[in-house]
């Protein structure tokens, strides 16, 4: 197929890029109060295409932890970025290379965190993803991994050591089988659909005892729809000539001094 043609010069699919609005919180008596959000608080509208989309409101994208804070104010403006997250827990049951396939599609671009779950309380360690195979060398303590996105925007998450660095059969040795898992997080939906105009993100909401209504008040903005196989096959030979592909040792050699 194409993709797999693609995949062998190391070309990948650009997946769907996500927009983020401005959402103002005010309260409805308008009178200066102190109120809390909790960071992820999900909000829907109709897209440009007429089906729905989401967004979550976070202090910084992908911080599902820091709470979004109105402190004696009438009103106050925080971000809400495009997209439904998804976390599942995957068991690591080998400790040769393997894959994942997350068989969502439209996953959102830079969306994708993999953690190693360290212990039974249930600390993690964020996992490196490898962009380069230039870049891939060197002792790691950790496992590394590369993504490959599909037509669809589903996705393949693939840890080798040979290739990637790390293995976690260097890790997990030892530790119990319960506790030889992975935690993947990501984010659905994006593309041009969500750049949603003025005042169609609407709602009520009660937190600290108090109403408050929210609406965007500006266009969403940075949604962008995922690389089409036609661009794909225009773009993809251009590639195969810049001096970033490598051959031979010799050239890996020549890259690292360029």
């Amino acid at each position: 197929t194409i993709i797999n043609h693609l995949k062998l010069i190391g070309y990948n699919l650009t997946p769907p890029d996500g927009s983020v609005v401005e959402v103002t919180f005010s309260h409805e008596e308008e009178t200066p109060i102190t109120a809390e959000i909790e960071a992820g608080f999900q909000m829907s509208t109709t897209g440009l295409d007429g089906n729905v989309v989401y967004f979550e409101l976070m202090a910084n994208k992908n911080d599902y932890v820091t709470p979004l804070k109105i402190e004696n104010k009438v009103s106050e403006t925080f971000l809400a970025y495009s997209g439904q997250r998804i976390e599942k827990e995957i068991l690591v049951d080998k400790n040769e290379d393997f894959e994942i396939l997350l068989p969502n599609t439209s996953i959102i671009k830079d969306s994708i965190r993999v953690f190693l779950v360290l212990n039974e309380l249930g600390d993690l360690q964020e996992l490196e993803e490898i962009t380069s195979l230039v870049l891939a060398g060197g002792d790691t303590e950790f496992p590394r991994y590369t993504i490959s996105y599909n037509h669809d925007f589903s996705a393949t998450i693939k840890f080798g050591k040979e290739n990637f660095g790390g293995s976690f059969g260097d890790i997990t040795e030892g530790i119990e089988e319960t506790y030889k898992s992975l935690i993947v997080q990501y984010k659905i939906g994006g593309g041009l659909a969500t750049n949603i105009p003025p005042n169609t993100l609407k709602g009520k909401i009660k937190r600290n005892g108090y109403n408050l209504t929210y609406t965007n008040n500006s266009s969403a903005t940075g949604g962008a729809n995922g690389e089409s196989i036609e661009d794909a096959k225009r773009l993809a030979p251009l590639t195969v000539k810049t001096v970033n592909k490598t051959n031979t040792p010799e050239d890996y050699v020549c890259l690292l001094y360029t």
